[in-house]
Formats: structure tokens, sequence, C-alpha cells
């Protein structure tokens, strides 16, 4: 890989000596690569490479990289060879209630203020699970009021980007330990500054001065109804660890048996959605004026005539 990289680079190198302006590479959904670590080193250290070479040479001034990532996954990287430290990071903020009620109006929903403080008091501004409600709205014709109830079960449309999160908190058992805490506090908490940056870097806590509290009542609700469900008796000891008795083993069968279920509807419903908003592009496009303009020109040919 580290002999590809040297060639590739030398390859693009050749290609910046012989092309005039400034070139822009983005590269989207970039995170995709974290979880494969026998390259990330090699590709990131390759890209961080790129941006040193232009500080010294001018063809390589030319190029600009852009990432678009997800800060939800850590990768260990050096410092010197990650190209995240590098450059200037642009964070997607939360939106405002205006910026809401802008896109309610892109989707066609003629929300009041009444229910955008009802759809932000349940996911805040949170960019994509705002979007995501506003989708499923829309293509699945519902009312807020039909909505909301729906949203918050297990089976919801949240419940893909619930169970990654959780999946995410299960990887480290101290962090998961934190972020319990931080849902069952009524008041926001105070906690180390590297656990405040890995919770908010995943997304699920939002500052309130030095302390910290969920991002939003979203998530509150599931990870209380989550670990209430884990935090039975004998389930897990005093060490806050899962104990190694039979009901354990039998319990995460069970778990992993209702995730399985969970995910084959979960697929199933974003099938459905894909598919009602397809059909809904077709109608629109067959009422276009456009389309009745080309339908009637086809009328009025003479199809033995076009063929001879």
């Amino acid at each position: 890989m580290k002999e590809e990289r040297i060639v590739f680079s030398y390859q693009i190198g050749g290609s910046l000596e012989e092309t005039e302006g400034v070139i822009a590479l983005a590269l989207d959904n970039i995170d995709r690569l974290f979880s494969y670590e026998e390259v990330i080193e090699d590709f990131f250290g390759m890209l961080r490479s790129w941006h040193e070479k232009g500080k010294i040479d001018e063809a390589w001034a030319q190029i600009r990289l852009i990432l678009v990532h997800s800060t939800e996954v850590y990768i260990p990287l050096d410092i010197n060879q990650s190209p995240f430290n590098a450059g200037v990071p642009i964070l997607l903020e939360e939106f405002n209630p205006s910026q809401v009620q802008a896109l309610a109006k892109l989707y066609q929903l003629d929300w009041n203020k009444t229910e955008i403080e009802q759809l932000m008091d349940l996911v805040g501004g949170h960019p994509y699970l705002v979007r995501l409600a506003m989708y499923q709205i829309k293509t699945s014709n519902l009312t807020l009021e039909q909505f909301l109830p729906e949203a918050i079960t297990e089976t919801g449309v949240y419940s893909n980007p619930l169970r990654r999160l959780f999946n995410i908190l299960k990887q480290s058992s101290e962090l998961s330990s934190v972020y319990e805490q931080v849902v069952k506090s009524s008041e926001p908490i105070e906690l180390n500054p590297l656990q405040i940056y890995q919770l908010h870097s995943i997304g699920l806590v939002k500052y309130h001065n030095n302390l910290v509290a969920p991002s939003c009542k979203l998530y509150r609700d599931y990870f209380n109804r989550v670990w209430a469900k884990i935090d039975t008796p004998g389930l897990k000891d005093n060490n806050h660890q899962v104990s190694s008795d039979k009901s354990m083993g039998q319990n995460i069968i069970k778990q992993k048996h209702h995730e399985n279920e969970f995910n084959l509807e979960s697929e199933t419903l974003i099938i459905e959605v894909d598919q009602k908003k397809k059909e809904q592009e077709i109608s629109m496009l067959t009422k276009s004026k456009y389309f009745q303009e080309i339908q009637e020109e086809l009328a009025e040919v003479d199809v033995d005539e076009f063929w001879s």
C-alpha cells in the first residue's frame, strides 16, 4: 500500500505541473473508510502529505482538499499523519427555529410556530433528524401529531440512527457508563474534558456553560429506555459490567434476535418510503405541462411514416 501511495502521489504531482489554476478535490462520506484500519493510515497519511507539499511546492499548492466526514468514529492516526487537524474545520451547526421553518416550506409543509416547537422539542435543531422527520411526514402523508408518537418507537423512523449511536457507545464501557449518567440526570452534569469532547463529537450532548446534557429529548428517552431494559436485577454487577451468568447469555440472544427483527422492519420501511417517493415523482412528472405537450406531439406522429 505504501508503494502504491508513492506512485499515485507521483502521478498526481506530474498532472499538477501540467495544470493551470486551482483544483478542488472533494471527498464526501470519507468516514466510510474509518473501519478499514489496514488502509486508513496510508490513505489519510497521503492526503496529509499533499497538504504539506503545498506549503513548499507551487504545483501542489494548486490543490484544495475538501474532506466531508462524520465525527462519530475515532481513528488511531498519528497527529502528524492526520489530514483532520490541518486546514480549517467547518462544523454543521444545529438549525434555529427560523431555519427549521424555512426547511418545512421547502417540503411544502404548512407548519405554524407551535408545530416547529413540537418537532424541535423532540430532536432539537439536529439537521439530519429534522430533515428525516419532514421527509417521512411528507412522503407518508402524515400530520405531525401522527408522526411524533410513532417516531420514538423501536421501529420508528429514528430506529437506525439511534441503534447506530448505541452500538458506538457499546464499544467503550467507560463512555457508555458516563453517558448513562448524563441521560439519567435531570440537570446538566460535569464531565472531564475528554469525555465531553468524545460525546459532543458523536453528537450526543450539548453544552450548558461547562456542563453537558443530552442533545435532545429523543436521545434522553431512547437511552433511558434501553438502559432500563438492561438494568434488570442480576444483569449487572457492582462494577457496572454485565455478569456472565446463564440469564445474561439468554438476554443477549434475545436482544440479538430482537435487533435483527428491527433491522428487517427498518429496511422494509426504507424501501416503502423510497417507493412512495418514486411514485410521487413520477406522478408529478406525468402531470407536468411539458410532459403533456410531449404526449400531444407523440399522438400526432404517424408511426408508419416515421419508420419508413
